[in-house]
């Protein structure tokens, strides 16, 4: 898996946001072959499988190992996942609170259930 953080790396936390540092050519179930560009952003799930930012899904190799969490990876991904369905920035503009704060605070509440 070839992303910034490191290009070997074989362990990563659940939620931890990392990013393709060159382009990756995986095989998929119905199309073939695929290539993810350089640059996609992808997040470590629990569910043996990395979580791209289109709603896809990458099948982590047996050897990847996924120890702990990461609070604000998570809070990004969160913040991704309802700002689909939700207008938040809209909403942020009307109470004066920028995305980073709202991510800074789901990131606490995620911290102070152990996550």
């Amino acid at each position: 898996m070839n992303k910034k953080e490191s290009n070997n790396a074989k362990s990563a936390r659940i939620g931890q946001k990392m990013e393709f540092t060159d382009d990756f050519t995986v095989g998929t179930l119905f199309h073939g072959e695929e290539v993810i560009k350089k640059g996609t952003v992808l997040y470590v799930g629990a569910d043996g499988f990395f979580h791209i930012e289109n709603g896809k899904m990458l099948r982590m190799d047996d050897d990847f190992e996924v120890n702990g969490f990461d609070p604000d990876g998570m809070a990004d991904y969160i913040y991704k996942i309802i700002s689909r369905e939700f207008p938040l920035d809209d909403m942020f503009d009307d109470y004066d609170v920028d995305q980073q704060e709202f991510k800074e605070e789901i990131s606490f509440a995620l911290d102070e259930l152990g996550f």
